[in-house]
């Protein structure tokens, strides 16, 4: 297994690499300093390994690599603004020690030990002559154990540390893996948000995307049983069709279940065969900012809408602080920003990317996440299934059509759309949301197997996540100013 095993450095690092603002990784996790590429002199590599002293595999100084992840960015340590243990960003404080004494915002990821999932909202405005629902998770004053976690080993929970939906249709709930921070994030830099890995990688792990083709047209039209969460620009191998097999790159993508590719000759009309993206998941990262800034990873988001169309102003943690925003404003929900705009909101994009430009290789950050989680939970990736049995090309939404070829992942909610997103519903390290309902506590996961009151990452308690978009009985939108919780609680500020 392909393994990335520089992690965080000590903060005596972090004045060196930030001075760096023209690279899209942060702090010692610049890859072209890592690379060589600026420098063949670089203090990175001391930061996490040793030649001959070393206490782990791969020449750590620390007894594995979640560890030295944990050397700067645990609850105990100076090296880094953000704290995924308790699941909080902090204001900068100096290129030498980055994490100041106060608190920036709740990191939008949650925490692997707390985190801080507070009193969801939701009212009904007046709109255009009728009412449109607008939904909130608010940040709450005090952190709270973690009630699900991405790595259960640091969150003290008993988990059955499963990758849920990976593999090939019918192949089961998901194999059993070795997750580590690693698996997710690359330490040597890449250029990607969060430093994101474009493949993830652990022990057990399929990270292969793989299609069925219905047809090829003689120009070279390529047809899915399914969406295809395919890109502009991405890399792909066809195989065993009749025509067009090869390796290519996406030229156009005229629907979820079509694309063409350059690289690629079709002499004629053709069926069968398979698609595998071969080049990982791109998401964007905003650009570095100065050495006395930091990149914004919380819940705060703000929007400029003086520009056409309206963008993401809130990238940096600075503008955070000049804006006077407390540590307990924000939106953990973020299905648009801001939550409670009847118009110029954006969606979620800490990346700055709200929107995909169709016909180029702009993707919107919420898409290139849906992709990215897909990478691992492979079938949790829905939009349009097959109307018909065997697939011939025509396709609806996967909550009216089954997944082809799997018993368990059938009928889902849609991830390939602008919004909302797999981040719009669960966080990605740990959730403090309480399932304590007859039905919500004891939902099975896919294998069966229950964990009472496990929150499977969601934002919201029992199961409310659904609440906060939908509306079953069509009633709660017939009145404006209906909310909940009822007045006189207090509707929240934005963002």
């Amino acid at each position: 297994m392909r393994r990335w095993t520089i992690l965080l450095a000590g903060a005596a690092l972090w004045l060196f690499l930030a001075a760096l603002p023209t690279l899209a990784d942060g702090g010692p996790h610049v890859a072209a300093n890592n690379s060589g590429a600026n420098s063949l002199t670089a203090d990175s590599c001391a930061g996490c390994h040793r030649a001959h002293t070393a206490q782990a595999a791969y020449l750590l100084t620390s007894s594995d690599e979640t560890a030295m992840c944990l050397t700067c960015h645990g609850s105990a340590t100076t090296g880094a603004t953000t704290d995924v243990m308790t699941g909080v960003q902090y204001r900068m404080n100096t290129a030498l020690s980055p994490r100041g004494g106060t608190q920036l915002g709740a990191l939008r990821a949650g925490g692997f030990a707390t985190a801080r999932m507070g009193q969801p909202f939701k009212i009904s405005l007046a709109s255009g002559g009728s009412n449109t629902a607008k939904s909130t998770v608010q940040v709450a004053a005090t952190a709270s154990a973690v009630t699900s976690s991405h790595m259960a080993s640091l969150s003290g929970l008993t988990r059955a540390g499963k990758a849920w939906g990976n593999g090939a249709n019918g192949s089961g709930a998901g194999p059993v893996i070795a997750l580590e921070c690693t698996t997710c994030h690359n330490p040597h830099g890449n250029g990607q948000y969060a430093i994101l890995q474009s493949l993830p990688t652990a022990t057990g792990l399929s990270n292969a995307w793989t299609i069925k083709i219905v047809s090829v047209s003689a120009a070279g039209l390529y047809t899915t049983d399914v969406s295809s969460g395919l890109h502009v620009g991405d890399a792909v191998t066809v195989a065993g069709a009749t025509q067009g097999n090869g390796s290519g790159t996406v030229a156009t993508t005229p629907a979820t279940n079509t694309f063409t590719l350059t690289g690629v000759t079709v002499a004629a009309a053709g069926t069968g065969g398979t698609v595998t993206r071969t080049s990982g998941v791109m998401v964007t990262d905003a650009a570095l900012p100065a050495s006395t800034d930091a990149r914004n990873y919380t819940v705060i988001q703000t929007v400029n809408t003086s520009t056409t169309p309206p963008t993401n102003t809130s990238l940096y943690a600075s503008q955070i602080v000049s804006a006077g925003y407390g540590p307990l404003t924000g939106d953990y929900f973020r299905r648009a920003v801001p939550w409670n705009a009847l118009i110029g909101s954006v969606n979620d994009a800490p990346n700055g990317i709200a929107a995909s430009v169709a016909g180029t290789s702009t993707v919107s950050f919420n898409e290139q996440m849906n992709l990215w989680c897909a990478s691992c939970h492979t079938r949790y990736f829905a939009y349009r299934n097959p109307t018909t049995n065997p697939a011939n090309g025509t396709v609806t939404n996967s909550y009216k059509a089954a997944r082809p070829g799997d018993s368990l992942f059938m009928y889902q909610h849609a991830t390939r759309d602008t919004s909302p997103g797999c981040n719009t519903c669960h966080v990605a390290h740990g959730s403090s949301a309480v399932m304590n309902g007859f039905a919500s506590a004891n939902v099975p996961f896919p294998d069966t197997s229950v964990s009472v009151g496990d929150s499977r990452l969601l934002k919201v308690g029992n199961r409310g996540t659904c609440q906060m978009c939908h509306d079953p009985t069509n009633t709660f939108t017939q009145s404006a100013g209906t909310q909940y919780p009822p007045a006189p609680y207090p509707i929240p500020s934005a963002p």
